[in-house]
């Protein structure tokens, strides 16, 4: 599934969502049910996994990987 498919399956702009997938804009809890339910995955499971890259670039950046 293309952010495209996404975008439209959620009603939102394609740009809006390749904002949020990319990290350049924040997303309202609204927005995470739609796209969380377009992708068939719970919210925690899109939390769970951003939290997990969120400590994995916080230990590269004390590691001074970057």
């Amino acid at each position: 599934m293309t952010m495209k498919d996404v975008a439209v399956a959620s009603g939102l702009a394609d740009s809006t969502v390749h904002r949020y997938l990319n990290g350049k804009r924040d997303i309202p809890v609204s927005h995470l049910f739609s796209i969380a339910s377009v992708l068939q995955v719970d919210v925690e499971c899109l939390i769970s996994r951003t939290m997990e890259r969120l400590q994995d670039l916080q230990w590269g950046d004390l590691k001074g990987d970057r």
